[in-house]
């Protein structure tokens, strides 16, 4: 509005529209900033309440796995904590491997990943390679080694 009253000649007509849009303006960006803090405000809490939701999960899962992980990772105990992990996620399959092998896979493609035969695929083996966990981009497959 500053910049209308600077600029525009004659100065009576800059001041007579100030007039007229000043007070709208002012009502419709005052609008338009809660708006958009209102906006930043949603996105944060579902941030928050999306972390406490994983949060929630990870412990759900380490107290219903922990009395299995206590017998030691053998064919029996690895089997049925990759059921409760696959029940307790979205994974389509969870494998369960030491350097070598399989321990257990459950969900889909277990015709091909069968505990103690040996790493069926490249997936299995990358984190094999890299020594740690993997939750790969491809939604749906979870590995532990």
């Amino acid at each position: 509005m500053g910049i209308i009253l600077v600029t525009a000649k004659p100065f009576e007509r800059a001041w007579e529209l100030v007039q007229v849009i000043g007070l709208p303006m002012i009502i419709i960006n005052g609008f338009g900033t809660l708006l958009f803090m209102l906006i930043i405000q949603s996105i944060t809490r579902e941030e928050a309440r999306t972390r406490a939701v994983q949060t929630n999960l990870a412990f759900l899962i380490a107290d219903q796995t922990l009395p299995f992980f206590r017998q030691g990772l053998n064919q029996t105990s690895c089997k049925r904590i990759a059921q409760i992990i696959l029940g307790l996620t979205e994974a389509d399959a969870v494998a369960i491997t030491n350097e070598h092998s399989v321990l257990a896979h459950v969900g889909a493609a277990s015709d091909h990943h069968v505990p103690k035969v040996g790493i069926a695929t490249g997936l299995t083996k990358k984190p094999l390679n890299k020594g740690k966990s993997s939750w790969p981009k491809q939604k749906g497959h979870l590995l532990f080694s």
